[in-house]
């Protein structure tokens, strides 16, 4: 395959109010997961552009191909404009197949990774810290790291983790398990 050459970014504030959220965008946030990131957004700025594309249907609005989510929380922060980058050349298809690319391709947790990396933190920090600022904000979110490294280990210890789980209450505990 060839080595294509990519054309060069440019970033554009565009007046939030011009934004809009696609109908079609499946990806959603708990209501916990939403207020961190527009707590984030208010302590630190809007740190990652938007991907947006022009609408056909109104002129000089757009659709947020990437960055529904902080769409919403920029306006709950009372930004008047964010970041964005323009994709002009998409119709709507393309946009729809975009859009569920990057709700897809963000990677996955690994869970080995994640454990060693909270449980520094959390000996510098405390744990319910390091949860807050990691937007660990539920029992929910530890349920899914918890799946998560279950799937992710040797069945060996798949084994061991079934017999501890009941005694998991913290990432510490999961931690001891996997290690």
């Amino acid at each position: 395959m060839a080595n294509k050459q990519h054309e060069k970014i440019e970033l554009v504030y565009i007046d939030i109010n011009k934004i809009e959220e696609p109908p079609w965008n499946p990806n959603e946030q708990t209501p916990d997961v939403f207020n961190e990131l527009v707590k984030n957004i208010k302590e630190n700025g809007f740190k990652e552009p938007m991907l947006v594309a022009p609408r056909k249907d109104k002129e000089g609005c757009y659709f947020a191909i990437s960055g529904s989510h902080r769409l919403k929380a920029g306006r709950v922060a009372d930004m008047i404009e964010v970041p964005c980058i323009i994709e002009a050349n998409w119709d709507e298809d393309m946009q729809k197949f975009q859009n569920m690319r990057f709700n897809i391709i963000k990677g996955k947790l690994d869970p080995l990774k994640f454990t060693k990396l909270f449980n520094e933190l959390s000996t510098r920090y405390g744990e319910d810290t390091t949860k807050a600022m990691m937007a660990f904000v539920d029992k929910a979110a530890f349920d899914e790291v918890y799946k998560i490294v279950k799937d992710a280990i040797p069945d060996e210890l798949k084994k061991q983790l079934e017999k501890s789980k009941a005694e998991i209450k913290t990432v510490d505990a999961l931690a001891a398990v996997s290690q």
